[in-house]
């Protein structure tokens, strides 16, 4: 069974590290911090995150494709 692909969240930049990985956290597994603290890649396995990461305050999404990534 393939899992739901992850999100790369983006935050409002105003926002605390501590307040961008609570509501990251609230929409599915927190897979990485980017280079900036208000970016976030976030996957829930069961479903798509974007409607979870919206209602938490997301102002970005962008939807990753690890597999894409991998074979060019």
């Amino acid at each position: 069974a393939s899992s739901a692909p992850a999100a790369a969240a983006v935050f409002p930049p105003w926002w605390s590290g501590a307040q961008v990985l609570t509501a990251a956290d609230a929409a599915g597994d927190v897979l990485s911090v980017g280079a900036a603290p208000f970016i976030v890649t976030v996957q829930n396995k069961s479903r798509p995150v974007g409607r979870e990461l919206r209602a938490s305050g997301a102002l970005l999404l962008l939807l990753a494709d690890p597999e894409a990534a991998c074979n060019p």
